[in-house]
């Protein structure tokens, strides 16, 4: 009898779970308000389907084979939706009565330096345009030029050290953008690292010496190359699994090699992470020492850099917008976190794409070597300069659009009054989003050729100026990247340098294409070029 009793409460504490997800199902399909919106069946039915594609690392490629299938509004999870509509771009990321960003966001605020968060992963528009208008104009490209002699020193510094490989002929990896390398161990030198020495630059007061000493400080590249995935699929995730997740981190040596040789994806991720804790760690610690440094010697050799300007915010304003020692610190760390891999992403898209499309190249080259002897365009480059050139401007344009830095649906919560898009009524609080790599690849936008590199379709003003409206190289509406100006600037003056001073080139002509790995940051490795310089 007892026996029968036990037996009887285990077969219903087993079934419970199972006549759960049975219901869940049947709802999700027949009866959720998203019903009406198509998409994979594993997608409607849970997010594991859009956490497996961060773990395989290609969502981009699925959302636009999606999108042909399904058309412009995609079920991407019970609660999501991903739109590819160029109509519905401005009702999305809007510049009045913005959405507030979704949860996705909010594993992104990883330091706990500042009780107001950073303006990143900050969901609530309302308290995100409070906080930016504090520090919005020290990201105004007027003021941000005011700091170009601080990038021509990085500059300069990268050709120097290009100019060497270029000499002895040794091949370099392009997937780390020009990751010049030697086949026994020597220094290596990059754009992601010229990238990560103008932030310290310009919000740490000095370079970190990336480019000088030819290696990673404080291990900052393997640190963010470790974490950034993981907080990517933490935003992914059911907010119910993220403390799952983060318990995973914390798993010991042991279960890692318990987990060693076990081919799940998902245990794989979690143990890699196991010293996720540390690494960020290590990154908050290393950024708060040096930001202490540059405030302490600010007054020993006076900059004009963009430090100061967030130390005089501080110093004089402070108190009256609630603007303490925490927000400087999570200033300089968000710069570090976002700024540097992102152009380093456009960098290599620009040179990638050059490199395979000759006709280009050669028109470029002309144009820079016009300007130069004209008198023109000086070394180093001045931005003022760079942005006069037309063909420069468009190819930087093409190499935002086909290989955008961020290429997962950027997430927004719909308001409480629910929201109209393609002709479907979508609830309030559910979540609808747009990704760069589906909106860039429209052909009624960008034309039939939208899938090809062709700087020309930038080269008519008026042609220009409608894609542009559909741009999402930098975000949208009120949430566009602050640090787009820095990025536009870098990469105006330091492109027409190398392409003056240098050639890239294939180093195997079977090996020409990249690999590239999506985990919210679209990061490309592994074609190896030659350097070689250019004669005049």
């Amino acid at each position: 009898m007892l026996s029968n009793l036990v037996f009887s409460n285990v077969w219903m504490l087993l079934a419970l779970p199972a006549f759960y997800w049975l219901g869940w199902i049947i709802y999700t399909i027949a009866f959720h308000p998203l019903r009406k919106i198509p998409g994979p069946f594993l997608a409607i039915i849970s997010r594991l389907w859009y956490m497996r594609k961060i773990w395989t690392e290609d969502v981009e490629k699925d959302e636009r084979a999606l999108h042909a299938k399904y058309g412009p509004l995609v079920r991407i999870a019970p609660n999501e939706i991903s739109c590819s509509d160029p109509e519905a771009f401005s009702a999305i990321y809007r510049f009045s009565n913005a959405l507030d960003k979704a949860q996705f966001y909010e594993p992104f605020n990883t330091t706990g330096f500042s009780p107001h968060g950073d303006i990143f992963s900050c969901q609530s528009d309302k308290k995100h345009g409070q906080r930016r208008r504090i520090i919005s104009n020290i990201y105004s490209m007027t003021n941000v030029a005011k700091s170009e002699e601080y990038i021509d020193t990085c500059s300069d510094l990268l050709t120097e050290r290009l100019s060497q490989f270029a000499d002895s002929g040794k091949p370099c990896d392009l997937g780390e953008w020009l990751h010049c390398f030697d086949m026994e161990p020597s220094p290596s030198y990059t754009v992601s690292r010229y990238t990560f020495d103008i932030i310290g630059e310009l919000f740490y007061g000095r370079a970190f010496g990336f480019i000088d000493e030819g290696k990673d400080q404080n291990d900052w590249i393997k640190s963010l190359d470790k974490m950034i995935p993981f907080v990517c699929l933490m935003g992914v995730a059911p907010p119910i699994l993220r403390p799952l997740l983060g318990v995973g981190c914390m798993l010991s040596q042991a279960g890692k090699e318990i987990a060693k040789g076990v081919y799940v994806t998902t245990l794989e991720i979690i143990m890699d992470a196991a010293d996720l804790l540390a690494t960020s760690k290590n990154i908050g610690e290393s950024s708060a020492r040096l930001m202490e440094e540059a405030y302490a010697s600010r007054l020993e050799a006076p900059r004009t850099d963009m430090a100061q300007q967030i130390f005089a915010i501080y110093e004089n304003n402070g108190e009256k917008v609630d603007y303490r020692w925490g927000d400087v610190e999570q200033e300089s760390y968000g710069a570090l976190f976002a700024g540097s891999d992102t152009t380093a992403i456009a960098f290599r898209s620009l040179f990638y794409h050059l490199m395979h499309n000759p006709e280009v190249r050669s028109r470029l080259e002309t144009e820079i070597d016009q300007a130069v002897d004209e008198g023109r365009l000086t070394m180093p480059v001045a931005y003022k300069q760079a942005s006069q050139l037309p063909y420069l401007c468009a190819c930087i344009k093409e190499a935002l659009r086909i290989w955008p830095g961020a290429q997962l649906s950027l997430p927004r919560t719909v308001p409480p009054e629910g929201m109209d898009l393609c002709g479907q009524f979508i609830p309030g609080g559910y979540v609808v989003g747009i990704n760069a790599a589906v909106m860039h690849f429209d052909k009624k936008v960008f034309g039939q050729d939208a899938d090809d590199f062709n700087p020309d379709r930038w080269m008519d003003p008026a042609r220009a100026n409608y894609m542009d409206k559909y741009m999402m190289a930098f975000g949208g509406g009120t949430r566009t990247c602050l640090g787009k100006n820095i990025a536009m600037i870098e990469l105006h003056k330091l492109s027409p340098q190398l392409i003056r001073n240098f050639r890239f080139e294939f180093y195997d002509q079977d090996k020409t294409r990249w690999h590239t790995r999506n985990t919210f940051f679209a990061r490309q490795e592994g074609v190896v070029v030659r350097v070689k310089h250019r004669k005049h």
